[in-house]
């Protein structure tokens, strides 16, 4: 199994210093160095990232291109070992090296065609959004390697469509929201190819998967209290966990945007940014509790770690404030429910703290239209997936309008 990690050549130095990676794979390490240089203060060492409060969006960049070569890597070091190589150093830096992208070669197989589509996408795309793609060709790649029949533009009909679901579904245990996401992936590519004059095939039109999205998870007003109060140390590591968090369920922010907030943002009783996800300027409302996480913020004793070392501290978190009711995680795959039961402690994650602002907006009798100008959302589709009215809230509501 392969696994990598970032360094500094000169860690000490006062000037900007390459950036190497270390690939691990078979009791082998390799270095692989990087044409990319930051200085060695603008480092997080234990995060393996560079820092990004105060920093500008440069840094967030060179963290995106770092989790870019990281898909690549282990991508192109899976294919090769599918075809029982080992690639050595020089070949792990061929697969990281910038291309230049050109139209898509008139005669080049699906598969390739693919590629050349992700690598025309990335000009344009969020690194989040090709590592999707990305994830849909390795799906294919695989995919056609289980079947063992070629991947070729004929191939894209009803059939096909039948067979690599199921595959998804079975072999990858996927859920239906991510076949669903796997097939559009492929529908887009193949429109691409289709325009310029690629295949005539047109039945991937009609591909199609229902998208039964899993259950969702937000707080209760008393658990967000709970955590909130918290008796912890002052700047410990689950301080600064439950800060980042908290801001999160008081802003309706994506951790994204939260773990680069500066002080530009930072208003008197607002915050004004624009997100990395959809490249859109927006106006937070900041309640009192949020204030005082901000100015902390400011004060810089609030720090950005990673998003899956926050998902685990805030489940410890979640733990240490007692919420701990077994609850059901329900996920779909083929139409089928799967349910997956534990304390709720265990399902808590960053996206929790989104989730539970909307929810909790909407408790609080904050009209519709208003949390979804907060919250970013543009169609009720997309904003119905984050509201999860509780038992107790339906209850008092009831209690309310009739008297009991």
């Amino acid at each position: 199994m392969a696994s990598l990690s970032f360094h500094l050549k000169r860690p000490q130095g006062d000037k900007p210093t390459s950036i190497f990676i270390l690939f691990t794979a078979n009791g082998k390490r390799t270095k692989v160095y990087t044409d990319l240089k930051i200085l060695p203060v603008k480092w997080d060492t234990g995060e393996q990232r560079a820092k990004t409060y105060r920093q500008g969006n440069a840094n967030q960049v060179l963290n995106d291109t770092l989790d870019l070569f990281r898909e690549q890597l282990l991508e192109f070091y899976a294919d090769q070992r599918a075809k029982g190589l080992v690639p050595d150093a020089q070949a792990l830096r061929a697969a990281i090296e910038p291309k230049e992208v050109s139209a898509v070669p008139e005669k080049a197989d699906a598969l390739h065609a693919f590629a050349d589509w992700i690598d025309y996408c990335s000009r344009s795309k969020r690194p989040n959004t090709i590592k999707v793609y990305r994830t849909a060709l390795r799906h294919l790649r695989e995919f056609g390697q289980y079947t063992k029949h070629p991947i070729d533009f004929d191939y894209f009909n009803l059939g096909f469509a039948d067979k690599f679901t199921s595959y998804l579904m079975d072999q990858r245990e996927l859920a239906d929201s991510a076949i669903h996401k796997n097939l559009a992936t492929l529908k887009n590519f193949l429109g691409y190819a289709q325009d310029r004059g690629l295949h005539t095939n047109t039945a991937f039109k009609r591909f199609t998967w229902r998208r039964r999205e899993p259950s969702i998870l937000t707080l209760t007003a008393h658990e967000l209290r709970a955590i909130a109060d918290l008796n912890l140390p002052d700047g410990s590591y689950l301080d600064n966990a439950r800060a980042l968090f908290l801001l999160g369920c008081y802003t309706g922010l994506r951790y994204s945007d939260i773990s680069t907030l500066r002080p530009e943002h930072i208003f008197e009783t607002s915050l004004r940014i624009t997100t990395q996800k959809t490249a859109e300027d927006q106006i937070i409302p900041l309640r009192p509790e949020a204030r005082r996480i901000v100015a902390r913020v400011q004060a810089g004793h609030v720090r950005p770690i990673s998003n899956p070392k926050l998902n685990q501290y805030v489940k410890e978190l979640a733990q240490l404030a007692g919420i701990d009711r077994e609850v059901e995680r329900v996920r779909y795959s083929g139409g089928k429910r799967l349910a997956e039961r534990a304390p709720k402690y265990a399902f808590v994650t960053t996206h929790t703290a989104r989730r539970t602002f909307v929810t909790l907006a909407l408790e609080d009798g904050i009209e519709m239209s208003r949390v979804m100008k907060v919250s970013g959302h543009r169609t009720w589709a997309a904003f119905k997936r984050y509201v999860n009215v509780t038992d107790e809230s339906a209850a008092d509501a009831f209690a309310a309008a009739y008297g009991q």
